[in-house]
């Protein structure tokens, strides 16, 4: 299983994980992010559970770099700075930052987003309820729409930063298919049709550069016909 499925596994197992007494912000993931039971208006735990989120899922470093933040503005933040922020487009297993009043400046709640379809997604969050509200001591499943989020932040899932964006690899292919120095060598196997071919010149090279182990493109292809049906 790979991060961004493991951040998505962890998140759904915690759901139904509900602070004790309501109202308190007494809660596992406080006491793990804390160090201790806290309780009390100071403490909102919709950060706190993303950060334990990650932490249990082996990818703390995703989360504001390793270190530790209670704020979803702090984190939204830090997200910009990273370059990891972006408003729109979001995948599963990206933290999408919430705010109530429509401001887009700060962020007043965050969660996890578990799906994206049309103009919605699905979120899992903590300090939440089943009714929608964003305070309200549990960890749920949400759907929400477009109309109160702020954005999103990517974390760099370490499966994902090996991958190749197509401009690069076209980039290498085209090197890679200019690349000298490996058309006047053949390998020994293949001396027998090598040397048949140039003689017949069926194959055509300049300064014995017939471009023996390089890609055949459709060019080269046309132009092997041509001399075979010329000669």
């Amino acid at each position: 299983m790979n991060q961004r499925d493991t951040v998505l596994a962890v998140s759904r197992s915690f759901v139904g994980i509900r602070e004790a007494p309501r109202g308190s912000n007494n809660v596992i993931f406080n006491t793990r992010y804390y160090g201790r039971e806290v309780s009390g208006a100071a403490y909102p735990w919709c950060v706190t559970f993303l950060w334990d989120v990650f932490r249990n899922a082996g990818a703390s470093a995703l989360f504001y770099g390793g270190a530790k933040t209670a704020s979803s503005t702090e984190l939204m933040n830090w997200a910009k700075k990273e370059s990891l922020f972006r408003a729109s487009a979001p995948r599963p297993g990206d933290i999408v930052f919430f705010n109530w009043s429509g401001v887009v400046t700060s962020a007043e709640h965050v969660g996890l987003v578990t799906a994206v379809a049309g103009s919605g997604i699905s979120t899992i969050e903590g300090n939440t309820s089943g009714a929608g509200g964003e305070d309200d001591g549990v960890v749920t499943e949400h759907r929400r729409t477009d109309k109160h989020i702020v954005g999103f932040c990517s974390p760099r899932y370490t499966e994902e930063e090996a991958l190749m964006s197509y401009e690069k690899f076209l980039s290498y292919m085209e090197r890679y298919m200019s690349i000298a120095g490996t058309g006047a060598a053949h390998t020994a196997w293949a001396a027998p049709a090598v040397a048949y071919t140039a003689g017949k010149k069926i194959f055509s090279g300049a300064n014995g550069d017939f471009g023996w182990q390089k890609p055949v493109t459709k060019e080269t292809l046309a132009q092997i016909i041509y001399n075979m049906r010329k000669g």
